[in-house]
This record gives structure tokens, sequence and C-alpha cells, in this order.
């Protein structure tokens, strides 16, 4: 029989808890974006709801992703907000947020992320970024309002 002794003990629950945060770690690795992203695909109203007239647009967001969403305008001149909802839900759980920046009379463009809504592709921080910069170019370009606004 193996002699038991303190520094055999110390290495072996050593290695456990080495292993044991490994794995723990790997998990995390390969799964954070389940618990960063939280999408939901079902599109629960839109500003209709709320009275607001909107249009629906596709934007196309580098790498050719299509990406959802709405634009309320407001009081000519006024001024833009453009909305990046955050990581949980979509654009359609926004709408009191939406009628509340129109009753400013701001213009709002508010876009589902890859992965979100009507979106098409998956959840991701390269894409969150490439999303906001393609809703961006929608509100200057397309719709010309002014950086500054």
């Amino acid at each position: 029989m193996a002699k038991w002794t303190a520094r055999k003990i110390a290495w072996r629950i050593g290695r456990i808890i080495l292993l044991s945060f490994l794995g723990v770690f790997a998990f995390t690795a390969f799964f954070q974006s389940h618990y960063i992203y939280i999408p939901r695909r079902e599109i629960e109203g839109t500003p209709a709801d709320f009275n607001l007239e909107f249009e629906t647009i596709e934007l196309i967001s580098d790498g050719g992703v299509s990406i959802s969403g709405w634009f309320i305008p407001g009081n000519p001149g006024r001024g833009a907000v453009l909305f990046c909802h955050g990581n949980a839900g979509n654009i359609s759980h926004r709408l009191a947020s939406i009628e509340f920046f129109n009753r400013m009379g701001l213009d709002v463009l508010i876009f589902d992320y890859q992965g979100y809504g009507l979106s098409d592709g998956s959840p991701s921080a390269a894409g969150t970024y490439a999303d906001s910069q393609a809703a961006w170019r929608y509100l200057t370009a397309v719709k010309g309002i002014a950086p500054e606004r």
C-alpha cells in the first residue's frame, strides 16, 4: 500500500483544482457569447402600436449581412437618435423609448444587431460594431442628417 504523505496529498488536490479551473475556463470561453448576447427573434410590436409613423429599413452591414431596423421621423432639423438597443431582446422591446424620443421631435433610427429580431447572422462583438457603423452611414449618407445633429 502506498504511503500517503502530505506532499502527495497536496499534489493530487492541486491537480484536481487546476483541472477543475481549466474545465470551467474552457466552458466559459466556449459559451461566453450565450452569457453576453440574449437575442429575441419575435417582433412583438411596431411603432404603429404607439401611433408613430415609421419605415422598415434593411441595412447591409460589413460582410454583407442584412440587418433590419425602423426609421421614425421627427421634426425636420431637430436632430436624430441612433438607438443601439443593448444586449437583450430586440427593437420591438424599445417602443416606449422610441415614443419618448419622438415626442421630443427627434428622428429615431433603431436597428437589430445580427442575430436579433429580423436581422440575419449571429451575435458577435465585431458584428455589433459593424451593424452600428452601417446604421450611422444610413443616417448620415441616406437620410442626410449632419453628424453633429
